[in-house]
């Protein structure tokens, strides 16, 4: 079987990377899997360093006022699926259907839609993932942000969360050596990307709540905050007064190893589909502290693997990340709650099977067999490149 992955972004590594890494990984020995990206950059060369056959072309969405750039990036997309033949066309998100949709609608190859975050009334009428075949979310929650009567063909696939065996003492030293902290300091940390959404303000406004409270605390805030709100977010920290606690690393390859010498982690996101962050973090064996907001609470279960408080309060994030430092019993059962949690829920073979699940699903709504479906995809493109007189 041959799975064509449909990626947005090249140039970043974040959740929906990490995840598509894992389905490359998990399937290259069973599957034949291609990507196309709509730019190269760092995820690119990720995926070239593992050997994956990687195509370029940009992405357009469809604009009134200029159809001519979405006409083109249906033609594009339609020359790369006669060059690929695949038998499933995979969406990491829901943003390439408006020029994928088309031609494996026109050649009916069956695609998936994998929703990985929560969109807004406005950007689900416009993407309209239920035009798939299958659409996979990654929590439950998600399930709410689609109208009633567009809900038949839809999935709950939890992410699957690697299990590392990583000493947490030598985390800490490296964390120490390389971030230049103090030997004696508790650290917590925050790690993802640095947009608004991630609540990177609220955790700094929390800071100056921690410092009152532990002078020489260290928050470890690890992302690429070379942006405009970056930017602003450095300046914030300055005018509370917590640069001096405040330590931005910048993009990391390693965010486990870094996560696990954390002495805890916290979540404070506006909006989160499932929350890999917490997920990784708990894998760990590191404690999280995150907002009660869309699919965390099916990953945290407040009290016994970590904590959850009310979106955008301050108070309340202080408290608990303030609980797990001053009590190291509760640290340790959150610990251990939490490592059990991601082995028996979040595995990466449950969520292999998951997805594989779902090919199958698909490919029996379509009839089901490979060579036929690449035969009718065969005589169909031939139709486009070359009509009849």
């Amino acid at each position: 079987m041959k799975i064509l992955f449909v990626h947005s972004s090249g140039n970043n590594i974040a959740g929906s990377e990490i995840v598509l890494l894992g389905m490359l990984e998990g399937f290259a020995d069973k599957f034949s899997v291609e990507v196309l990206l709509s730019e190269t950059g760092i995820f690119y060369d990720r995926l070239l360093e593992m050997g994956i056959t990687v195509y370029v072309t940009p992405f357009s969405q469809f604009d009134r006022r200029h159809p001519t750039r979405w006409i083109q990036s249906v033609f594009s997309f339609l020359v790369i699926v006669k060059k690929v033949r695949p038998d499933i066309v995979h969406l990491t998100s829901a943003s390439p259907m408006q020029y994928v949709f088309p031609t494996t609608k026109a050649l009916n190859i069956p695609l998936v839609c994998h929703v990985q975050c929560p969109y807004d009334a406005g950007n689900m009428k416009r993407y309209q993932p239920w035009q798939a075949d299958q659409v996979v979310l990654v929590s439950k929650t998600l399930v709410q942000t689609f109208p009633a009567d567009k809900r038949d063909n839809l999935s709950v696939v939890y992410n699957g969360i690697d299990l590392p065996k990583i000493d947490r003492h030598t985390s800490k030293r490296l964390n120490v050596e390389k971030f230049q902290l103090p030997s004696c300091s508790p650290v917590i940390g925050m790690v993802g990307q640095i947009i608004p959404r991630k609540g990177i303000d609220i955790f700094l406004r929390a800071a100056k709540k921690m410092i009152r409270i532990i002078p020489d605390i260290r928050l470890l805030i690890v992302g690429n905050a070379d942006s405009e709100y970056g930017r602003q977010l450095k300046q914030l920290a300055y005018k509370l007064g917590v640069s001096e606690n405040v330590v931005w690393v910048g993009f990391q390859s390693n965010p486990q190893q870094i996560m696990a010498g954390l002495d805890a982690l916290a979540v404070p996101s506006r909006s989160e589909a499932f929350g890999l962050v917490a997920a990784e973090a708990m894998a760990v064996g590191t404690p999280v502290v995150a907002s009660r907001v869309d699919g965390l609470p099916e990953v945290i279960q407040d009290g016994l693997n970590g904590f959850l408080v009310p979106s955008e309060d301050q108070e309340f994030l202080v408290c608990g990340l303030m609980g797990i430092l001053r009590n190291p019993g509760l640290a340790i059962s959150l610990r251990q709650e939490g490592r059990r949690t991601v082995q028996e829920k979040f595995s990466v073979a449950a969520h292999l099977v998951g997805i594989e699940s779902v090919y199958r699903e698909v490919l029996a709504k379509k009839g089901g067999q490979c060579e036929t479906t690449r035969d009718h995809q065969d005589s169909l493109a031939e139709e486009v490149f070359h009509p009849h007189a």
